[in-house]
């Protein structure tokens, strides 16, 4: 093993643990919220079984596990990428996006409440099965999912669309919010990079991580994927953006439906 390759698995290393940390750290904050609630009505029953019916606490609840379940991928995702990942680990079988979709937004309920953030979605004409692996693509659905919300600002919309046409899907996660500039067009699907624009923006930790691993995933459905965003100012400062992050596939795999 060369010496350039150890630096760089003990640098990666050392980065995942940090995020994670940060994950786990929010998450014990949000539960500790919620314990401090408890013990001060804890004498009042009536009150404390209000209390927990609240939005605020559910939603107090439900975000300490997405952090938890963030920060649990995390602790999984270099494997697609330290790793070979291809074709070759997609497990095909006939899946319905717009279920999908569904799940993943059932998973960042908690986050959309809190920001005020709309959901339009468009699940297409009728119902369609593609051929793809359902764990693989519900982990590309949330990466550009949780991003949209991460780096959207408070009370927009949300737009997904789902799209399809004789032979390809089409999938559109669009939000308003942070700009990504041109000049990170390329980096930010790179492993480890962050646009230092969206970064400042939000207080979550992040790897860097989810782009690079969703191109990996899309790559390995279909060598004809096409993965790319628009980010197109919407105010004279430039300070807001609709961006609209997209990706393509083959209609039909290697599952039953094809």
């Amino acid at each position: 093993m060369s010496l350039i390759f150890v630096r760089y698995h003990n640098a990666t290393q050392a980065q995942i643990r940090h995020v994670i940390r940060g994950s786990l750290s929010a998450a014990i904050s949000e539960l500790e919220l919620v314990a401090q609630r408890v013990r001060l009505f804890s004498s009042m029953p009536t009150k404390l079984a209000r209390l927990m019916a609240t939005p605020t606490m559910q939603t107090s609840v439900q975000d300490a596990l997405l952090w938890l379940n963030e920060a649990y991928g995390l602790a999984d995702a270099p494997r697609y990428l330290l790793e070979t990942f291809d074709k070759n680990a997609v497990r095909w079988a006939d899946v319905d996006p717009a279920v999908i979709v569904d799940s993943v937004l059932g998973m960042v309920q908690g986050e959309l409440r809190r920001r005020g953030i709309r959901i339009a979605f468009d699940k297409g004409v009728g119902s369609h099965l593609i051929s793809a692996d359902h764990e693989f693509l519900k982990i590309v659905f949330f990466n550009l999912i949780d991003n949209a919300i991460k780096y959207s600002f408070q009370d927009r919309w949300l737009h997904i669309d789902l799209i399809y046409t004789a032979n390809r899907f089409r999938a559109e996660i669009q939000n308003e919010g942070v700009p990504i500039n041109e000049e990170d067009r390329e980096k930010i699907f790179h492993p480890w990079v962050r646009s230092f624009r969206q970064s400042v923006a939000t207080r979550r930790p992040g790897t860097g991580l989810g782009l690079a691993v969703t191109r990996r995933i899309l790559q390995a459905h279909d060598e004809k994927a096409i993965f790319n965003f628009t980010s197109v100012p919407i105010d004279e400062k430039a300070s807001v953006a609709r961006t609209t992050f997209f990706f393509e596939l083959s209609l039909k795999g290697k599952g039953i439906a094809a």
